[in-house]
């Protein structure tokens, strides 16, 4: 049993927020009195013991409160300014809550004393990546690997910044090591999502089959997965395996029958088909989900012209001519919609006048 178990032993989960509700109103009153002698000798303070701290920042990041968990771990690092493990966990929180340079910061500080400390390199990392240089937080981890390489989140931490990096080749063999290494794991979860990123990763090399098989192979863990069907279908597309393309759509929508890009992507095959009328059918179903969706008004208009249905066309496109950026392009279409008819018009005038 802990020191934290302890002291709350026997309290309610109400009694254990109060009291905590407490200390942390204590440390923010101690930081916004300091240096004022009279207002801290007129308060009555409850900050938490030394040792349990470490066990209150850890309750607050269960409880997914990642302000309060700063706020105490914060107060840990002043009250124990040597103490490594407060600092890093300081640089975790930190990086939960986006607050990245402040990061990258710390996590130099704390490499300057302890080189190759494999937690601040992973931190440093990951903050690297977040503010726009995954090139270089990838030399990071690959620095950190060189001192735990058989450290599978670090691991999984290179395989990421591989595929951010557009290094996809690399990416899927430390994923693909990472699953070896974990393949007594009963996370499904994490399978599933690592799995997901080596046939992104596939995709992005065009090497399409490879990707196919382990989309097919996911549909068995996640069967009503739409974006899993989705994807299938539009890898499909690319590789113009259009029946098994519309196939995978048809079950996308079986799934969510309100999932626009799927009504689009059939809308588009059928166009690249030749196949009108079931392209227009599409983006009309598109269309009253969104009604106003530029993507959909666009795309409706030129199936219409395409199947020779002028009036209908400029009646899409007046309405697209409202849109923003799009005036000019409507106006175009729509004087090649009134020139077809003009010259429709005309044919019927001659071939009556024979």
């Amino acid at each position: 049993m802990t020191e934290f178990d302890d002291i709350f032993e026997g309290l309610s989960n109400e009694d254990l927020e109060e009291q905590i509700k407490i200390y942390r109103k204590s440390i923010r009153h101690l930081t916004f009195a300091k240096g004022q002698a009279k207002t801290l000798e007129n308060y009555d303070f409850q900050l938490p013991p030394l040792d349990i701290i470490e066990d209150i920042v850890d309750y607050c990041l269960d409880n997914d409160r990642n302000d309060d968990a700063l706020l105490f771990c914060e107060f840990w690092v002043k009250q124990s300014p040597d103490t490594l493990e407060a600092k890093l966990v300081q640089c975790s929180i930190l990086n939960l809550l986006s607050r990245f340079t402040e990061v990258l910061n710390l996590s130099s500080q704390i490499l300057e004393e302890h080189p190759k400390c494999v937690e601040a390199l992973i931190n440093k990392a990951i903050a690297t990546e977040r503010t726009g240089n995954p090139n270089l937080a990838l030399e990071i981890v690959s620095y950190a690997l060189e001192f735990e390489p058989d450290d599978t989140n670090i691991i999984y931490i290179y395989a990421f910044l591989n595929k951010m990096s557009e290094k996809f080749r690399s990416a899927i063999d430390y994923y693909n090591l990472f699953l070896n290494q974990n393949n007594d794991t009963d996370d499904l979860e994490l399978i599933y999502n690592v799995k997901l990123d080596i046939a992104n990763c596939y995709t992005e090399l065009e090497e399409y089959d490879d990707a196919i098989k382990i989309l097919e192979e996911l549909t068995n863990m996640q069967p009503y997965k739409k974006n899993l069907w989705y994807s299938i279908a539009i890898i499909y597309n690319f590789q113009e395996k259009f029946q098994k393309a519309i196939q995978a759509l048809e079950v996308t929508l079986a799934i969510d029958d309100t999932f626009t890009p799927a009504f689009i992507e059939l809308a588009r095959i059928y166009y690249a088909l030749g196949n009108y009328k079931e392209s227009i059918n599409y983006y009309r179903k598109a269309q009253v989900i969104k009604p106003e969706d530029v993507e959909i008004l666009t795309g409706l208009s030129e199936a219409y012209i395409a199947s020779q249905e002028y009036e209908e066309a400029i009646s899409i496109l007046k309405n697209l001519r409202t849109k923003n950026k799009m005036s000019d392009y409507a106006n175009i279409q729509i004087d090649i919609c009134n020139e077809y008819l003009k010259n429709k018009k005309l044919s019927k005038t001659n071939k009556y006048n024979k």
